[in-house]
């Protein structure tokens, strides 16, 4: 619970302990440091993956929980990388929706209920892998699966299989030992106070102002399957290519 995880803090700070926030931001709190991938960024570049192949068209976005300060880091991404399309009339929005708790059964619905309605978009931008499981199941029931530009996020292995199906069309690998080692870093400089790399990046937490190490998270599509998620030993191929 990132606001109740506030006492946490408060409760640290008061015994001289540091505190790193891992991924999720601890709401209202003076952090030493947080460490997290750049969601903004990853929200940018699954529109711009999505107009490189589609530059016109109907898009419609599953977005994930409301109350996810990840969810919103990538709403915003993908806005701002959608607004200029928009504005230019390339690109229709049919519609944007968020999923409480990022369910694929609240994502399954709002694109049964899209397509049942006649609306038929060219991409649909889901947020993580959970609601891409879910818009394409309602995809496969109107014999849409492959036929609509699906992203996603986390790099799940049941999405890396719908990618190789050509069901799902990209998704974003987060390597978690680069997140590990860079916090397990982290935290030993700011024990000896040193400079911490990569952490000039201030993130304004509700008045607080905390230095944040931004990752880079990695496309994955058809193409680079063995690049990204095997080379970096997430999965095996027979983990991937076989039932």
């Amino acid at each position: 619970d990132s606001e109740r995880a506030q006492k946490i803090v408060e409760l640290a700070q008061k015994n001289n302990i540091k505190v790193i926030a891992y991924d999720r931001l601890i709401k209202n709190s003076p952090l030493d440091l947080f460490i997290t991938y750049d969601y903004v960024e990853i929200g940018r570049e699954m529109v711009r993956y999505a107009l490189s192949q589609k530059p016109w068209g109907k898009y419609f976005l599953v977005l994930g929980s409301r109350q996810d300060v990840n969810a919103l880091w990538l709403y915003q991404g993908q806005k701002e990388a959608l607004e200029p399309a928009l504005s230019r009339g390339e690109v229709k929005l049919l519609g944007e929706s968020w999923t409480p708790d990022w369910s694929p059964a609240r994502a399954y619905q709002t694109i049964k209920e899209l397509l049942e309605a006649g609306k038929t978009p060219e991409v649909i931008i889901a947020s993580n892998d959970g609601t891409a499981e879910g818009v394409i199941k309602a995809l496969e029931e109107f014999n849409l699966a492959g036929k609509v530009l699906v992203t996603g996020m986390d790099a799940e292995l049941k999405a890396i299989k719908r990618i190789v199906q050509g069901k799902q069309t990209i998704t974003f690998y987060m390597p978690i030992q680069l997140q590990a080692v860079r916090a397990a870093e982290a935290s030993l400089l700011l024990l000896r106070s040193e400079p911490i790399f990569g952490s000039e990046n201030l993130i304004e937490n509700q008045g607080y102002q905390v230095p944040s190490i931004l990752l880079k998270a990695v496309l994955v599509d058809k193409e680079n399957i063995k690049e990204t998620v095997i080379a970096g030993g997430l999965y095996s191929e027979k983990e991937i290519y076989e039932d």
